[in-house]
């Protein structure tokens, strides 16, 4: 960051105006997102999908970049609502100051999608192992005492 990007922003007074949600019946409202992981495959030229469900559990989902492995990155949270909280928002055009009140906080974490994970994986190729080695145990040992089962 350069201090031309941001020469408005300095050690003099400045007037601060309380925006609209300090109103009674705010039209508006501020909420922050955090995040564990952003992948580079999200494509950020692209408009994405917030989902607030039941409970407050939040659904994001963004599209990936062209020719990624999965068509999309989804982040599965919850929401919670900031008591106190508020964000200075500094407009370095006309050089005004707002206050506003944050009203909650969506963190999220990225998902795997089902099957993707390296232990899901291995799970699986042991239980795939342990069913073949049952199966070749009870063929080789002559399937005796239970009656047989007519497939």
């Amino acid at each position: 960051m350069n201090g031309a990007a941001y020469s408005n922003f300095d050690n003099k007074e400045h007037i601060l105006k309380l925006g609209e949600t300090f109103d009674k019946q705010p039209k508006c409202a501020f909420h922050t997102v955090r995040y564990d992981f952003k992948p580079a495959s999200i494509d950020t030229t692209c408009e994405g999908e917030l989902e607030v469900g039941k409970g407050e559990q939040v659904t994001i989902t963004l599209p990936n970049l062209e020719g990624s492995t999965a068509p999309m990155t989804v982040f599965k949270g919850s929401k919670r609502p900031y008591m106190k909280e508020c964000i200075l928002i500094v407009n370095h055009d006309t050089g005004e100051y707002r206050l506003e009140k944050l009203n909650s906080n969506i963190a999220v974490k990225k998902t795997r999608a089902e099957g993707s994970s390296k232990i899901q994986s291995r799970l699986e190729q042991q239980t795939s192992r342990l069913s073949q080695q049952v199966r070749n145990s009870s063929s080789s040992s002559g399937g005796g005492g239970g009656g047989g089962s007519g497939s």
